[in-house]
């Protein structure tokens, strides 16, 4: 079990992406339903984002940041101010943000100090686009590796994963839950000893649930909640020695769901449990057929085989039995698991869940202009998947990233991209409704 785990922490490290030949979407025919307020940041007139940030917060410049949190030594990204934007005015500038996430608050995001090959010290800030006014919340010292694409926001404070310190063989790494509060600054939860770098975690009514795998011989995958009202800590869920990890969890209405893998004759199978408000399995099946309809023919059997074993970074179904699912490699896919049938599947389809619904979205659709079908997002109505907003106009600038405050607030993430020059040195930009 933990050569397969190490395995797979191996192929996330060198994982850049996957090839777009051979890839088609699939299902329903898409409604264009782009409402009267849709409208792309681009086309605003007041929104002409400038070269020269107006102020620069005191940051130390970031080493390089990958997907899975590796920093090569010796290497920086060059300083990159991001333009915040809100109701279509400049509220300031962000230097090199990682992760930005909108939140009741304002914008969160980290700054970066490389120490070592896989460790650095991060600066949680604040950027609060009604004054302009960027705060330092505080610092991890020897962080590792942030759970970033799983940030939760809960009662108007931020929770996150994160694992500390140079990572060494045959030792563990502790998993902590960190929280962040707009006022009050940071505070480290340990969730247990042995950590694993993409560990799992979502809301479930006031309280939250955190999965991990065990990275230790013994394997006992383990689930844990955690409530914020007294701050403890309950094992809910144990997969006994001989199971297979979990891959990620949700917690729809009274049901907490669980993604996790098992393994029958040299196939890896996707299995879907279902558990109800005191953590008793009501339900469980194979979901393995549905997954593998968002594959082409231009998947080998043993490339679908690793896919299904990748971690997962987004999972979570929906009243009316809408399952999406996203891996860090190029399954991304939305399914009705009452009929069995793949609604949309294409590698740059995403997703981010919020308050006031699901928004999923194009990614990095205008990166080729000219290649790439126009940058989109859509929301979910039943069973329907409808246009609500399009940058078709300006494919200079393309979708990278989509979060969602508590309130229902949204931040779309613009990155630019001009392969001519026509326009040189336009910075990425925020933009706030």
């Amino acid at each position: 079990m933990k050569q397969i785990l190490l395995a797979v922490l191996v192929a996330v490290l060198f994982l850049t992406g996957c090839k777009n030949e051979g890839r088609t979407e699939q299902g329903v025919t898409v409604t264009v339903t782009a409402s009267p307020e849709a409208v792309s940041p681009t086309q605003n007139p007041e929104v002409k984002p400038e070269t020269t940030p107006d102020t620069k917060p005191e940051t130390t410049p970031p080493g390089n940041d990958t997907l899975t949190g590796v920093i090569i030594p010796g290497f920086e990204i060059p300083s990159v101010s991001y333009s915040v934007w809100k109701d279509g005015k400049k509220a300031g500038e962000i230097v090199n943000p990682y992760a930005p996430t909108i939140t009741n608050s304002g914008v969160l995001y980290a700054n970066h100090t490389e120490k070592g090959p896989r460790v650095r010290d991060a600066e949680y800030h604040l950027f609060e686009p009604d004054t302009g006014a960027d705060r330092l919340l505080g610092t991890v010292i020897d962080e590792s590796y942030e759970t970033a694409y799983n940030r939760v926001e809960l009662g108007g404070r931020i929770y996150t994963l994160i694992v500390k310190g140079e990572p060494e063989d045959g030792k563990n790494q502790p998993l902590i839950l960190l929280e962040i509060d707009p006022q009050k600054g940071l505070t480290e939860h340990k969730v247990c000893e042995d950590g694993f770098p993409y560990a799992m975690l979502a809301k479930a009514d006031d309280c939250l649930l955190i999965g991990n795998h065990d990275i230790n011989e013994k394997m006992t995958d383990s689930v844990w909640l955690y409530n914020p009202k007294d701050e403890s800590m309950k094992k809910v869920i144990c997969y006994q020695d001989g199971d297979r990890p979990l891959l990620q969890l949700c917690h729809v209405e009274n049901e907490t769901l669980i993604l996790c893998i098992r393994e029958k004759d040299g196939k890896n199978n996707i299995i879907l449990e279902r558990y109800d408000s005191a953590f008793r399995k009501t339900e469980e099946r194979d979901i393995t057929g549905i997954y593998e309809k968002a594959f082409d023919e231009s998947y080998a059997p043993e490339d679908r085989n690793n896919e299904k074993i990748l971690p997962v970074s987004g999972f979570f179904v929906t009243k009316d039995g809408l399952m999406y699912y996203e891996n860090f490699s190029c399954t991304h896919f939305l399914a009705d698991l009452g009929s069995g049938e793949i609604v949309r599947s294409a590698e740059c389809f995403t997703a981010v869940k919020g308050s006031n619904g699901t928004l999923y979205y194009d990614l990095m659709k205008g990166f080729r202009p000219g290649t790439e079908l126009p940058n989109r997002t859509y929301r979910l109505e039943g069973k329907e998947l409808k246009v609500s907003e399009s940058n078709e106009e300006n494919p200079i600038y393309y979708f990278f990233n989509m979060t969602q405050a508590e309130n229902g607030t949204t931040m779309t993430e613009f990155e630019y991209n001009d392969p001519e020059n026509q326009i040189p040195d336009l910075p990425p930009m925020l933009v706030i409704r």
